[in-house]
This record gives C-alpha cells, sequence and structure tokens, in this order.
C-alpha cells in the first residue's frame, strides 16, 4: 500500500510539474525577483513549505472531525451534495463564456494589490509564500 501511494505521488509530481511551472511561475517570479531581495525566493519558498505543512495539519484535523461527525450525523450530506453541484454549474459556466464572473476577477486584482504591498514589508516574502498556500490549485487539492 505505501509502495503504491509513494510512486502515484512520484508520477503526480512529474506529471504535475509543468503545469505548476506554468501556473505559477510567472507569479512567483513577479513578486520575489527583485534586486533590493536577492534572497526573496528562499523566504518565499520557506514561507510555502510552512504553509503547505500548517494546512495539511489543519486539513488532517479537518477530515477527521468531518469523518467523525459525518458518520454520526446525515446532516452534512446535503451540505457536501449541495458543494459539489455548486462547483459543477460554475465550471459548466466556465465553459460556456470562457471566463471567470467580473466579480471574481475583481476580487482576484484586489488581492494581488495587498500581495504586491506585502512583498515589500520586511519579511513580506515569507508571508507571501505561507498564504501562497491558500491559491486554489486543482491539481494539488486532487492529490
Amino acid at each position: 500500500m505505501q509502495t503504491a501511494l509513494i510512486y502515484s505521488s512520484l508520477l503526480m509530481g512529474i506529471a504535475g510539474g509543468p503545469h505548476c511551472v506554468a501556473m505559477c511561475g510567472a507569479a512567483c517570479t513577479a513578486l520575489t525577483q527583485s534586486p533590493q531581495t536577492p534572497y526573496a525566493i528562499y523566504h518565499y519558498h520557506i514561507g510555502r513549505l510552512c504553509g503547505y505543512a500548517l494546512l495539511g495539519a489543519i486539513a488532517t484535523f479537518a477530515i477527521q472531525s468531518i469523518a467523525w461527525l459525518s458518520s454520526y450525523s446525515s446532516v452534512l450530506h446535503p451540505l457536501w451534495t449541495f458543494f459539489h453541484v455548486l462547483i459543477f454549474f460554475w465550471g459548466v459556466l466556465l465553459i460556456i463564456y470562457a471566463r471567470q464572473p467580473i466579480w471574481v476577477d475583481r476580487a482576484g486584482r484586489n488581492i494581488w494589490g495587498h500581495v504586491k504591498k506585502l512583498s515589500t514589508k520586511q519579511g513580506g516574502h515569507f508571508y507571501i509564500g505561507m498564504l501562497w498556500a491558500l491559491m486554489p490549485c486543482g491539481l494539488l487539492y486532487s492529490a
């Protein structure tokens, strides 16, 4: 069992590497490449490691709690189904219109403005790395 899990994780990492470079590479480079902060990329990646480790611990606890709760309560099943249906229809709308809704685009631009401000502060690249773990990534979360 463990060997199969290790090999499947390795294959997902190898196959997903180009996806990660294409989706996040430009943004990471834009944030961390500056003559004033030559070690920003290292602070950023250390922050990412810490952020993903923290979210992994939180997810582990949350999933255990939800699994325990769902075995004793059927209240969560309709809510779980509702969110799956909601995300499915969001995907259908993305296919039809080939763009995000305007409010999502505005929210993303607003968040990017805050991230750029944070990058100029002392230790900001570390915190940006930690916050990067909150970026929605289907490849990462499906793993």
